[in-house]
């Protein structure tokens, strides 16, 4: 299997196996960022076409127009997205006072107490954040992204990210863990959290 920068080259050249093998590679993926943004089944596939055929459009463009496969096809997903919140689902929103759901699932890996905690933070995460504050919360820590990928995703700069984060951890531990607010956001922040 070719690795992204050879993928990408492939497919800049209109190769169709590098095509079909980037598809593969990323559609599951972006339509589970979709769906958890948008919770939505068909909205989300609609949306990964539209990804893939933008793709297509930018290789069609010139060598020059992608740089970076994976934060290309986040970004697309983001934009479309977000394009669909304002055009589409504000107005549902606006008469039911529905938000944007993250899926809750349980994983047999955990026990039931870690399930109960993580159904609670998606819960949190769904009713309290503002929709930047979640696209930051779901790239950086679902998705693995750096600050300054997730910033490159939203169109926003490093400092701006660095601050929506600071203020979801901040209003999540703030609701789910009262009893630690003095610790500040750091404490949410596993070993494990992708660096910045």
């Amino acid at each position: 299997m070719l690795d992204n920068t050879a993928l990408l080259k492939a497919a800049l050249k209109m190769d169709q196996g590098a095509l079909i093998a980037i598809f593969d590679q990323y559609a599951l993926d972006i339509y589970k960022y979709l769906y958890t943004l948008c919770n939505d089944p068909v909205v989300s596939d609609e949306i990964v076409g539209d990804v893939f055929s933008e793709l297509l459009e930018q290789c069609a463009t010139g060598p020059e127009s992608i740089i970076n496969l994976r934060i290309f096809l986040y970004q697309v997903a983001y934009r479309r997205v977000v394009e669909y919140n304002i055009t589409g689902q504000d107005r549902k929103r606006s008469k039911t006072n529905a938000k944007i759901l993250i899926p809750i699932t349980q994983s047999p890996a955990l026990s039931d107490e870690e399930n109960k905690q993580i159904g609670a933070l998606l819960v949190a995460i769904n009713s309290h954040l503002n929709d930047i504050q979640r696209h930051v919360m779901i790239l950086r820590f679902l998705e693995g992204f750096s600050l300054k990928e997730t910033a490159v995703i939203v169109g926003k700069s490093v400092s701006s990210v660095k601050v929506a984060q600071n203020r979801a951890l901040a209003r999540l531990q703030k609701i789910l863990w009262p009893d630690l607010e003095n610790e500040g956001p750091a404490m949410l922040m596993s070993s494990d959290a992708p660096e910045g």
